[in-house]
């Protein structure tokens, strides 16, 4: 996690699903809230017509980097919208029906379908057949000459390999899709990173230092 702005609360990243006609829509993502000081009341204020507007709480995760606790939100599904536009804080004028002093955030079931806000790299997707690990990572393009990699161990870390990704398209005009692929043993437990080097700086996605986790069948 790399926190860039000042606020107490802020986006880290967010999605929502890909287009599925059978499927519901709805919208996902991670805060960072600094200092909490005991406060339990943080709020996502969305709507899925631009006209009324709902409320659904946040719940904390974890701990990271001591000053910073993650959270987490999701909207409630719904079937009749395929659009959500969402704000953060913990204080919300209904009155007028939207967040006072905050940045509106808006996702698709089209596109985009991920915002990458304070994150710089988020793990997309993945699909694991016959010991062969793909995956996709979602990366800001601040500059153009970046390195993706993946760090992974089958061993609980006594021992760890590396993987480059390879870019595969432009997600939107700051948005960039990279892929990986990694050949493991059947049965293996597999734990990753993913890091992103540019200007001379290392940012990683790392679950928010727990890693992630699969086990490959």
């Amino acid at each position: 996690m790399y926190i860039t702005s000042s606020n107490t609360v802020k986006l880290l990243h967010a999605r929502s699903p890909e287009y599925n006609p059978c499927s519901a829509f709805f919208a996902e993502g991670y805060l960072a809230v600094q200092n909490p000081d005991g406060a339990k009341n943080i709020y996502v204020h969305y709507t899925y017509d631009n006209v009324l507007w709902n409320t659904v709480s946040a719940s904390p995760r974890r701990v990271v980097y001591g000053i910073y606790d993650v959270w987490y939100f999701r909207t409630p599904p719904t079937y009749s919208s395929s659009c959500c536009c969402f704000t953060i804080d913990s204080c919300f004028d209904e009155s007028y029906g939207k967040n006072i002093g905050s940045s509106c955030y808006s996702l698709r079931w089209y596109s985009p379908t991920i915002i990458l806000a304070e994150s710089v790299l988020n793990l997309h997707s993945i699909i694991i057949v016959d010991g062969t690990f793909t995956g996709r990572v979602v990366v800001k393009n601040l500059v153009y000459d970046k390195l993706v990699t993946v760090r992974y161990t089958t061993d609980d870390w006594v021992t760890c390999k590396e993987e480059a990704a390879f870019f595969s398209q432009c997600l939107s005009d700051d948005l960039e899709i990279w892929d990986y692929k990694i050949t493991v043993p059947c049965g293996s437990s597999l734990k990753f990173a993913i890091y992103c080097l540019m200007n001379g700086i290392t940012y990683w996605d790392n679950n928010f230092t727990d890693n992630y986790s699969y086990s490959i069948p």
